[in-house]
């Protein structure tokens, strides 16, 4: 297995040539050439790189190397929108011969390649851009020791130049793979007027042109279709490294180019513009690393993971070469600018190799055949202690699953309360020590780090059990009393929270300023050994039922607006405080105003210390939150699949249009279960994982609103009742649409996070 390292240095290689070789101002050039490409730079890539073998097996004279090393090269040709016949002759052509052929051809076709001193193409497109078994438009008839083949191949990757040319071809045993002289007087080559002038593209007519069958006699057409989808996981790398070269450009040019003495990235539209595009593209970054791992293991699911990048990749990388242009202005638009050949070459793959329709059909039939289980990663080299641990949940979730609670939402509703079966999960879970599990052991945890934690994560979502969470006070309390709480704190807080004994909400919003902290007014006043409060709070999530609050409050108004302010433990119950409970669109009473009109503490339950509470309220969740987000596709695949079983008994599952809307929101959830595979992979390998998880939220919260809103549309006017019953009851999919509003506000307005993106992740000015 080759290392992140030697990635590393392998990605650093291919930049620095390609640097070197493909200026932008060079692509141009070149592009405009009777090949298309430099022989020189072909022979020198061979030379000193050998990436032309990388597929090739040692034994033929290449590398041996993975889909997943692959990858990692093709994100570099693709950033640097290279004219080259590497992905035709290197990766297509390659994958075709090393997949259907036998040995013979093998030994004699595949170490030129390798060395770059063949250049192939592979014959297999109609005039759509895609082959399927069984509508080939070139056939091949026997003809005594040889074979002669007739028809079109369309959409030929530098087919013009190729001195092998390698065809897909019918015959009345199935699929064949042939092998044409290119020279051939009965082969007609025609280079097309492409609209993406770096990759040429060639019409090749066959009029009974002989040729020699270099795969067996049986049928082919399952290995060529995996060697094709093999092929177009690379081609989704590149398509990553070109929206890369994009975002990053337009990324520095917001960050130099003034206007009205600023520079643009300072304005709002722009850098939410930007913080879009950067959740665009991660998502998919993500799913090509692991469609990379399901081509190099043979995983039956890499026909939807390749049909998924064919969909979304492509369009995401259209969009953004697409903004590029918009956000560089009329320079964009200009031809040196080399804004307009990844916007032509983003629209090129999304018109080949299958259309978008058909991808999204292949993409739902695929995952909705797989079903919705979790499976928790089987990792060969997993340390001692985690694989004891992996097997410790397993057999607890076996003994107890007749007891477990499934996982029947991706969100908990608002104004959400327990039933008796679900607070008896809660108390077994206790019990087993599976709350709270980063928590030190003296305060009733187990003291598991960000691995550990995602282990539990892991091992609970396969189980499609849920790990309930002690609201507020686990989540947001807790992290802040273990790292600025003193001990006693910590002994007096932990051990309620754990036990239930306290439940807790969060007083930072206040009516006239919203979240924005530093304009606090609640005030707090020190009197002897106790802290009086006053002032206003609002939009507290469980107010209502909560005996406790952690709330911040102005102890000094001397200091400035991030200073002066204390995190304050507070008792609600008989101590100055009104709690009136605030009616949401979804008729729950799931927040709360709070009038504290003569509130007490005592000094000893200011966290930090006074005048520390900014400190102390920007701890962040940390590692649990990223064991959430490697899990929380299930929840959200469980809604999908109760939207899916209503469509099929409302008899509208079959309808094509329907399908098509559910494909693009099963786009959405297998990204998510992308992402949350490469969160796993990262953390068990003890690397950051802090960008994927600033983009997490505004994906899943704008996400949950296009379902919510889509389903219902779906349904039809059979949506437009409601279940009987006191109150504004909803069912799951009404509560959905509803509810998801309010997501995107929550732990923090999306907005606010496009900010956040804008600023810490990509670094525009304020």
């Amino acid at each position: 297995m080759t290392t992140t390292a030697e990635r590393g240095a392998l990605r650093d290689a291919v930049r620095e040539f390609l640097t070197a070789t493909s200026a932008p101002a060079e692509v141009l050039a070149v592009q405009d050439t009777g090949l298309g490409y430099r022989p020189e730079m072909w022979a020198t890539m061979a030379e000193q790189l050998e990436l032309q073998g990388l597929l090739v097996d040692e034994k033929y004279g290449g590398s041996g190397a993975s889909i997943g090393d692959l990858v990692v090269v093709a994100e570099e040709f693709g950033r640097s929108a290279a004219c080259s016949p590497f992905f035709s002759s290197s990766v297509l052509t390659t994958l075709a011969i090393a997949d259907c052929a036998r040995e013979r051809w093998l030994s004699e076709l595949l170490p030129g390649l390798a060395a770059g001193t063949r250049l192939g193409c592979l014959a297999f497109a109609d005039a759509d851009g895609w082959w399927q078994a069984g509508s080939e438009t070139v056939r091949a008839q026997p003809d005594g020791d040889s074979w002669r083949i007739d028809g079109r191949a369309d959409h030929v990757i530098f087919g013009h130049c190729a001195d092998m040319i390698v065809v897909a071809a019918r015959t009345e045993d199935g699929t064949g793979l042939f092998l044409v002289e290119p020279s051939d007087a009965s082969t007609l080559r025609v280079r097309q007027p492409a609209l993406d002038l770096t990759r040429p593209l060639t019409t090749i007519t066959f009029d009974s042109a002989a040729a020699q069958r270099i795969s067996g006699t049986a049928d082919i057409s399952e290995a060529l279709s995996r060697a094709l989808d093999k092929a177009l996981v690379v081609q989704a790398a590149e398509r990553v490294g070109g929206a890369r070269r994009c975002l990053q450009l337009t990324t520095d040019y917001a960050k130099t180019r003034n206007q009205f003495g600023r520079p643009i990235g300072t304005n709002q539209a722009v850098k939410h513009g930007l913080a879009d595009l950067t959740r665009a593209l991660e998502p998919i970054a993500a799913a090509v690393d692991v469609a990379a791992h399901a081509a190099d293991t043979g995983a039956p699911e890499l026909p939807a993971l390749v049909s998924l990048l064919s969909v979304a990749g492509t369009e995401r990388y259209l969009q953004i070469a697409g903004e590029t242009i918009q956000l560089h202005g009329a320079i964009g638009f200009t031809w040196e600018h080399e804004a307009h050949v990844h916007l032509k070459r983003a629209k090129t793959d999304q018109l080949m190799f299958g259309s978008s329709v058909w991808h999204r059909e292949r993409l739902l039939a695929g995952v909705l055949a797989t079903g919705a289980a979790f499976e928790a990663p089987a990792r060969a080299d997993e340390p001692a202690r985690l694989a004891d641990l992996r097997t410790e949940v397993r057999a607890w979730l076996a003994d107890h699953r007749a007891e477990g609670m499934p996982l029947e939402y991706a969100q908990e509703p608002f104004g959400y309360e327990a039933t008796d079966a679900e607070k008896r999960w809660t108390d077994l879970l206790r019990k087993g020590r599976w709350l709270c599990l980063s928590w030190p052991e003296e305060h009733g945890g187990r003291g598991l780090g960000p691995v550990e934690t995602l282990v539990v994560e892991e091992e609970f979502a396969r189980a499609g059990l849920r790990r309930p969470q002690l609201g507020m006070g686990e989540t947001l309390l807790a992290p802040a009393l273990l790292a600025h709480g003193s001990e006693d704190q910590k002994r007096r807080f932990l051990s309620r929270i754990l036990s239930g004994e306290d439940t807790w909400c969060q007083g930072f919003s206040e009516p006239e300023t919203g979240s924005d902290l530093a304009s606090l007014r609640t005030s707090g006043t020190v009197n002897g050994d106790e802290l009086r409060i006053t002032g206003d709070k609002i939009w507290t999530s469980n107010g209502a039922r909560a005996n406790m609050m952690f709330l911040l409050c102005r102890t000094d108004r001397e200091a400035p607006r991030h200073r002066g302010i204390s995190f304050v433990l507070v008792p609600m119950t008989d101590n100055g405080i009104d709690v009136d409970p605030i009616r949401m669109a979804s008729g729950d009473r799931g927040f709360a105003q709070e009038r504290i009109t003569d509130a007490r503490a005592p000094l000893t339950n200011v966290v930090g210390g006074l005048g520390n509470g900014w400190v102390v309220a920007m701890t962040t969740l940390g590692a649990e939150r990223a064991g959430e987000a490697a899990t929380q596709y299930v929840g959200y695949r469980h809604e999908l699949d109760v939207l899916v079983e209503r469509l099929d008994k409302n008899g509208r599952l079959g309808d094509v249009i329907v399908r098509q809307r559910l494909a693009d929101l099963v786009v959405e959830v297998e990204l998510m279960r992308a992402v949350g595979s490469v969160i796993s992979a990262r953390v068990a390998e003890g690397q950051a994982v802090d960008e994927l998880l600033a983009i997490d939220k505004v994906n899943w919260s704008e996400y949950h609103c296009i379902f919510g809103s889509t389903a219902l549309e779906l349904l039809g006017a059979s949506a437009l009742t409601r279940p009987e019953g006191d109150g504004y009851q909803l069912d799951s999919l009404q509560r959905v649409f509803l509810e998801s509003r309010g997501r995107r506000i929550a732990r923090g307005s999306n907005q606010i996070q496009r900010n956040i993106i804008g600023e810490r992740i990509l670094g525009l000015p304020r």
